[in-house]
């Protein structure tokens, strides 16, 4: 009686399909499922968080015309790390809080944190104390999970 079940030997092509099958399948195993972590990234993203800050401290006795320059840049600095963010593969989760940082619409209805900040603070001159200290905790949430995000990413080796 024969075996209906016995598979006919593999051809040399069917063997090479299979090679290439199992080395591309290896290959996306090892591919992280985000970006890897990047020392420009933290660092300039935490400069970033300490200059804003220091910043907006000036906010309620200052008036916005005497940091106008210091302002721009932060506000530079910001745009900058926010479109490299945009550029690396696999960064969703950082993209998304760099979203709810500077864009409004994030979440729909939600409005931008930073740039609103310093619109006002131009529109008005100055800002009340109250409204300075809750923006002040927003932003370095915002900016402290950014960090942290990119603190938990993998290394390469020698980092």
């Amino acid at each position: 009686m024969k075996n209906i079940l016995t598979l006919p030997a593999p051809t040399p092509g069917f063997r090479t399909l299979l090679l290439f099958a199992f080395l591309a399948l290896q290959n996306a195993c090892m591919t992280p499922l985000i970006s890897l972590y990047d020392a420009e990234t933290f660092k300039d993203a935490a400069e970033l968080k300490s200059s804003c800050l220091v910043l907006m401290d000036h906010a309620a006795t200052d008036q916005y015309s005497e940091h106008s320059k210091e302002a721009d840049q932060v506000m530079a600095s910001a745009w900058s790390l926010y479109e490299r963010q945009k550029i690396r593969r696999q960064n969703k989760l950082t993209i998304r809080q760099w979203q709810l940082l500077m864009d409004d619409n994030a979440q729909p209805g939600t409005k931008a944190i930073l740039p609103p900040f310093f619109e006002k603070w131009k529109k008005e001159g100055k800002v009340g104390a109250v409204y300075l200290e809750e923006k002040k905790k927003n932003i370095a949430a915002a900016l402290d999970e950014i960090l942290k995000l990119e603190g938990a990413k993998l290394k390469n080796e020698g980092e």
